[in-house]
């Protein structure tokens, strides 16, 4: 009838995985069957990229742990995750809810190290997501410290901290020192050298650093080093004569 209004178009499905699509902006109305217009996309995060450094990963109970976003997905969208070390693998799979994502990978069978990790997304059309890779170093092992000392020292004298990994926290404040006190630190990473200076009535100055005092890139506190102990033997006091019968000028060490 002329005038009257043209009946709306029924909605149609994309597939039989997606009997509505919503928000519209994922589809659009054509001529025959509905078309997807927009791509499922993939995010992780922290933001995974291979990287130079591959980024420090500290397992908890349930291995790795990684969360993101999938967006544009139809229907069920599963992520998978392959994490590689060599020859051996271990994969998981999680699905999308509400576009997020979360997985826990049990990396225990790998060895420390670095591995390779994979994400990769499909919805529910078997449409996939562009994978994305990043690398993560596998640690287990919290650092330990070794202490060098001389055996014997009359005055200020030089400890060498080296750590087993780098660290970070490293002050003059994490050694623990009895006869003594840390006057200067150097160095950074995992070598230090602490500047000790003995209190003038010490017999001998110990030096230790308490565990916890440091922590790896993963997160590992750094165990207890063993006490290094260093004799001290305050320098007897000197005199001088400087040529005048009534006048001595008597020196002490300087500190």
């Amino acid at each position: 009838m002329i005038g009257a209004a043209a009946a709306p178009r029924p909605a149609r499905a994309c597939s039989p995985a997606c009997p509505t699509v919503r928000p519209a902006s994922l589809c659009e109305v054509g001529r025959g069957p509905l078309r997807i217009r927009a791509t499922p996309h993939l995010t992780v995060a922290p933001d995974a990229r291979a990287a130079d450094d591959p980024l420090p990963a500290r397992e908890d109970t349930r291995g790795l742990v990684w969360h993101g976003r999938m967006t544009a997905g139809v229907g069920r969208s599963v992520v998978s995750v392959r994490v590689r070390h060599g020859p051996d693998e271990v994969r998981a799979r999680t699905p999308v809810v509400a576009g997020t994502w979360g997985v826990a990978v049990d990396t225990r069978p790998l060895r420390e190290g670095v591995a390779r990790v994979t994400f990769a997304a499909v919805d529910g059309l078997g449409r996939t997501a562009r994978s994305v890779e990043t690398r993560v170093r596998i640690d287990r092992t919290p650092p330990t410290v070794v202490l060098d000392a001389p055996a014997h020292a009359s005055g200020r004298f030089p400890v060498v901290v080296a750590f087993s990994e780098p660290v970070e926290g490293m002050r003059a404040d994490a050694l623990d020192v009895v006869g003594g006190r840390v006057a200067h630190l150097d160095g950074d990473g995992a070598v230090y050298v602490a500047h000790v200076v003995p209190h003038r009535d010490a017999d001998a100055v110990r030096i230790t650093i308490e565990p916890g005092a440091t922590r790896d890139a993963a997160g590992h506190a750094n165990a207890r080093a063993d006490v290094v102990s260093v004799d001290h033997e305050s320098p007897p006091w000197s005199g001088l004569f400087d040529g005048a019968p009534t006048r001595w000028v008597a020196t002490l060490p300087v500190r």
